[in-house]
């Protein structure tokens, strides 16, 4: 689905700025069969206006991530995918990875076509954007070549996917409006908070550099890292697997209690080991690709903190 380049796009913002979007008198109300939402408002003209706004949210997206360490840097790498399926009626957009935008150590990296940003926090919502440009990320296509480089440790973050409808509303200025605009008018108009977007678990950067330089407290956190990806987000789905990594790491917090570096490190490098058999093809997965970056990075952090 081929989004069309639109020559001029400053004429036509304009023009929806001065007759479209929503001023005095606004309200925001989403129908529950459908999804859409309807917008009404006032304009500039004192005119009242009604307008149906088609949901962004019928998309079918899965991020797929990999992590690797150089140092203290940390590089995130993601594939997008969108499966085909009923649910996925638009093309994808725009994905947004939780970040920090002002943390000065990141940078960010895609594949031709598509453009990165970091958002400071617009509607509530910090995150590393990724936006299509010349083509749309369609039902049954998959991109790679998406990274994030930065000091900040892994944890389990939501990712933002926003489809984008073909047929958008005509407005009251009844002049022809470039795509990229009205797909960035689409997402104005409704708010972030009323989740017109599907919502993806995923590893991202979300905690600060400093996060695991106590061993004690990084066994706790990556414990309830455990926790989530045994219990509701289904990253681990043997459950001997996930007593074995509890036990393991609880171990380990207790050594440490204990003064004994060396008990803790060979209990954790014993989870290290159990974490490599049980991920990958041969292994059918049982662990995840999220829940493995993501536990065995903060373990290699933990390690190196006790060394």
């Amino acid at each position: 689905m081929k989004a069309p380049s639109g020559s001029s796009l400053v004429p036509g913002l304009c023009a929806l700025l001065f007759t479209a979007l929503p001023l005095a008198a606004q309200t925001v109300a989403r129908d529950r069969s459908s999804g859409d939402f309807t917008v009404s408002y006032v304009g500039w003209d004192g005119e009242s206006y009604t307008i149906v706004v088609p949901a962004l949210d019928r998309v079918d997206p899965r991020i797929d991530v990999r992590v690797s360490r150089d140092g203290n840097l940390v590089s995130y790498h993601y594939t997008f995918r969108h499966l085909a399926t009923p649910a996925a009626v638009q093309g994808v957009v725009t994905v947004d990875i939780p970040c920090t935008p002002e943390d000065p150590t990141i940078d960010m990296s895609r594949p031709d076509g598509w453009t990165a940003w970091r958002d400071v926090g617009m509607e509530g919502y910090a995150g590393c954007s990724f936006m299509s440009g010349e083509s749309l990320l369609d039902p049954g296509e998959e991109e790679t070549g998406f990274a994030i480089e930065t000091q900040w440790r892994p944890g389990i973050g939501v990712a933002r996917v926003t489809g984008v409808s073909e047929m958008f509303p005509v407005f009251p200025s009844g002049e022809d409006t470039p795509d990229e605009v009205a797909n960035l008018v689409q997402r104005m108009l409704v708010p972030s908070e009323l989740g017109n977007w599907k919502p993806v678990r995923t590893v991202a950067p979300t905690r600060p550099p400093d996060a695991f330089d106590h061993p004690s407290a990084g066994i706790r956190l990556v414990l309830d890292d455990l926790a989530q990806a045994c219990g509701e987000l289904g990253w681990i789905v043997n459950e001997r697997t996930c007593t074995s990594l509890r036990h393991q790491f609880e171990s380990g917090e207790q050594a440490l209690s204990r003064g004994d570096t060396e008990a803790a490190t060979a209990v954790l490098k014993a989870a290290l080991d159990e974490l490599d058999a049980q991920h990958g093809e041969e292994a059918k997965d049982q662990v995840s690709s999220e829940a493995y970056w993501l536990l065995a990075t903060n373990i290699g952090f933990i390690l190196g903190g006790i060394s």
